[in-house]
């Protein structure tokens, strides 16, 4: 597994910046293998089958938008808060684009962005009601975006976005 601490970052989901942040962020990106094995060879080949795709995002700022984002299947009250949602509901149609740009690079150099294209959140959520500054983390997991193996950028992109032909 390759874990990249990304540093303090200007980080949007669906185009909404995420609260801010009180450490640096992390980025994991796991290759998933399928060994290729022969009668008369061993580990012959790999295959990539997909990839576990993750960014923790640690924040220091309390806001409902940011508990949403931390908490996984939860829906909107008519007061502007929160609930937990109904069990055994996909997860897939809340799914959110990810977009991380690093906060030295200029707003227009998107060289280091990286895009994670369908992302939920998976993570625990904690947060402590004591004298200390409040602190909590984001987990987002990426889905597999088209359900088409055969098709790239299904996960993350690095760099960036191609041109529309």
């Amino acid at each position: 597994m390759s874990d990249v601490t990304i540093g303090l970052a200007n980080i949007t989901v669906d185009g909404e910046e995420v609260p801010r942040q009180a450490d640096a962020a992390t980025l994991s990106i796991e290759p998933q293998f399928i060994d290729v094995d022969l009668y008369t060879a061993y580990n012959f080949d790999k295959r990539i089958d997909g990839y576990n795709v993750t960014v923790t995002i640690v924040c220091d700022e309390d806001s409902i938008e940011g508990y949403k984002l931390a908490i996984p299947g939860v829906e909107d009250t008519s007061t502007g808060g929160f609930q937990d949602g109904a069990t055994h509901k996909s997860l897939r149609g809340s799914a959110k684009e990810i977009v991380i740009h690093p906060e030295e690079r200029e707003a227009s150099d998107q060289s280091m962005d990286v895009t994670i294209f369908k992302a939920i959140p998976t993570g625990s959520w904690e947060r402590s009601y004591g004298k200390e500054k409040t602190q909590y983390e984001i987990t987002l997991t990426a889905l597999h975006n088209t359900g088409d193996r055969t098709q790239v950028g299904n996960y993350f992109r690095i760099g960036e976005p191609e041109s529309a032909v």
